[in-house]
């Protein structure tokens, strides 16, 4: 659930100069495009600004059609004035996708092209800088679902899967669940201790819940402002010390996590096959579901070499600029590091009119296999991640690669385990400056738990009793065995 705010730290090492070798020039970066559909038909391209002096991008770009090197594309278009960040941003958040921007962008619309899900948009673009051409080759974007179902053989009954769990939470079983325990706020450095108490993590009418709750009501106000949150000593064991998660103190000023909720895993992991899920997203401004899975060893190194797959992640804002609860995506992390997370390359996302995520059981599935990595709500394709025909490495452009010698869907090539879990707030998550927000926090604050814990009348009034929980029905796990 390490979602970055990925456009800012994306850095494209091989670019190239007209009539020059491939070079690595810090100062330039033409990044991938943000890619989005236009109604009733059409796409649009939105491209960060590479560098002052850019006076010109071109946008080459087929549809279902691969280009290799700098190939002539069946569109091809020249942008000679970029967009203000100001106008870039309304684009951003009419798109309902978390994307941020420190400089203008280019942007490019074509709305004579019909665009279907599953389509593969391919295309580069080249970018003249100060009279000097870089080029960003052979990317490809494909085409999430646009609400009609895909049939693509989702059948459990297929004879290459072997059920492994199906669990329809009669009870809690601790002998399928393990709890994580700890207040390390994750990688996103999020407001929660995940604890194993019956208030955060129970089973009530065959559902089981998630639920975020208060750390004042469970302790009190002062103990939030001032306390030691000794993990291990209240819950009897702390299962991650990273950022002092075994451990916090409070001064006042820098507070305990003011939550407590719940983080569960499988106990048992697994290469390849189909998940399904049928849950409900909670509601409730600055909460953050996540159902998705994680590398039973990290083989490739650390996050994101050895990789993340993110089935569904929400939030549970019902007002926060079309990114919140009626909107949920799927995402693949993979890189080298940090700054590297190519997941914008390996995202879909899905919004709904009417009810939101937070109002109706869906159904997730995951399908994955040496292929690709598949993701549907309810039967419809959302994320169609095809493993690269040579590797992740080539695909992202990575400065080296961490998978030499290891099979082209590397770091999805290992085993994994599903987690479910509810996170509150953090850094990175939750964009600042939606209009209307009313966002409590900055994400650069060094008191962002702080600042949230004061604003807690505005938010928590938005937290209604068990729907500020996510709520699962069932869970499937087949493995491939062939």
């Amino acid at each position: 659930m390490f979602s970055i705010v990925f456009i800012l730290q994306i850095l494209i090492i091989h670019v190239l100069v007209v009539g020059c070798a491939r070079i690595t020039e810090s100062r330039v970066q033409v990044l991938p495009a943000l890619i989005t559909l236009l109604e009733p038909k059409g796409v649009r391209f939105l491209v960060e600004d590479p560098a002052p002096g850019t006076s010109l991008i071109e946008f080459h770009y087929s549809i279902n059609t691969p280009l290799l090197d700098v190939d002539a594309g069946r569109w091809n278009y020249d942008v000679r004035a970029k967009t203000g960040m100001k106008s870039a941003y309304q684009h951003i958040i009419a798109v309902s996708i978390k994307y941020s921007v420190s400089r203008d962008v280019w942007v490019h619309e074509n709305r004579n092209v019909l665009l279907n899900p599953g389509d593969i948009v391919y295309y580069w673009l080249n970018a003249l800088v100060d009279d000097l051409a870089y080029r960003l080759l052979e990317q490809r974007y494909i085409i999430p679902g646009d609400g009609r179902p895909v049939q693509q053989n989702q059948s459990p009954c297929d004879d290459n899967l072997r059920l492994m769990l199906d669990e329809k939470f009669s009870t809690f079983d601790l002998n399928t669940w393990q709890h994580e325990v700890t207040a390390n706020g994750g990688g996103n450095r999020e407001f929660q201790v995940y604890t194993p108490e019956q208030g955060n993590v129970y089973v009530r009418d065959k559902t089981l819940f998630i639920k975020p709750t208060l750390t004042s009501d469970r302790f009190d106000e002062d103990f939030v402002k001032y306390g030691t949150m000794d993990v291990a000593s209240i819950w009897g064991r702390c299962t991650s010390n990273y950022s002092n998660g075994c451990l916090k103190q409070g001064d006042g000023r820098n507070i305990v996590s003011p939550i407590m909720s719940g983080k569960i895993r499988t106990k048992l992991s697994f290469r390849y096959g189909r998940i399904e899920v049928v849950s409900k997203m909670p509601r409730g401004d600055w909460i953050w579901p996540a159902i998705w899975m994680m590398p039973q060893k990290n083989e490739y190194g650390h996050w994101p070499r050895s990789g993340e797959i993110d089935i569904c992640e929400s939030r549970g804002n019902v007002d926060y600029g079309g990114i919140g609860v009626h909107t949920v995506g799927s995402t693949l992390h993979w890189g080298t590091d940090y700054h590297s997370d190519r997941m914008r390359m390996t995202h879909g996302h899905k919004k709904l009119q009417g009810l939101s995520f937070g109002e109706k059981f869906v159904k997730y599935t995951l399908d994955w296999d040496a292929l690709g990595i598949r993701v549907y709500y309810d039967g419809e394709l959302v994320l169609n991640a095809s493993t690269p025909k040579n590797g992740y490495y080539r695909y992202g452009y990575l400065p080296f690669n961490p998978w030499e010698n290891s099979a082209n869907d590397a770091p999805f090539d290992k085993e994994f385990y599903l987690i479910l879990n509810v996170a509150v707030g953090g850094n990175n998550y939750f964009p600042d400056g939606v209009p209307n927000s009313r966002k409590p926090w900055e994400n650069k604050s060094r008191f962002a738990p702080g600042d949230f814990w004061k604003k807690k009348n505005d938010w928590y009034a938005t937290w209604k009793g068990e729907d500020a929980a996510m709520q699962i029905k069932s869970v499937k796990i087949w493995k491939r065995v062939d």
